[in-house]
């Protein structure tokens, strides 16, 4: 389950965010809820979250200060916001998304699927990494996750538009994104 928090100076924003995506309570938790970016700081690393909601304009520091302070970070950024004029700053820090309040339900159901979607790669990159190049084993991401096959296992490998089926010795298919 993916972990979320939510860092936006207007309470009542926050707690809207989160009642929006309690849709998505199968695979996303939200773990913390903060109004004051100086006080987050610490409180969202220890969290160690998968997805911050990020407002932009706050009192005493912004969303890009905060990102700046907090130096390293593991976690993805959407930022929610009622302000479009900082679109271009997200991009270059490669957001995941840039919604604007009020959120839309629709536009967040898109920002979600693309986090899945960057969440899934980055756990590929580490599945792929922590193998050994010379490995016979295969990373295959999926919508349920990764899967190591044997290379010797895979019988063939059909295209469907927009991924694969790897169709394994033993009759099992596995549908990679």
């Amino acid at each position: 389950m993916l972990k979320a928090a939510i860092l936006d100076d207007e309470i009542r924003g926050s707690k809207l965010l989160a009642h929006k995506l309690d849709i998505f309570e199968d695979e996303l938790q939200v773990v913390g809820i903060f109004d004051e970016p100086a006080k987050a700081l610490d409180a969202i690393i220890g969290l160690n979250i998968d997805v911050l909601f990020l407002d932009v304009e706050m009192p005493g520091m912004n969303g890009f200060q905060f990102l700046e302070r907090l130096g390293t970070f593991n976690f993805e950024v959407i930022f929610t916001t009622a302000y479009d004029s900082y679109t271009l700053d997200a991009l270059r820090i490669s957001a995941v998304d840039y919604l604007l309040k009020p959120v839309d339900q629709e536009d967040l159901q898109t920002a979600i699927t693309r986090l899945r979607k960057r969440v899934a790669e980055k756990l590929m990159y580490k599945t792929i990494k922590s193998t050994k190049k010379s490995s016979n084993r295969l990373a295959l991401p999926t919508a349920e996750g990764v899967y190591l096959v044997e290379k010797s296992n895979i019988l063939r490998v059909e295209a469907m538009s927009n991924y694969s089926v790897f169709l394994l010795i033993d009759a099992k298919k596995i549908s990679g994104i």
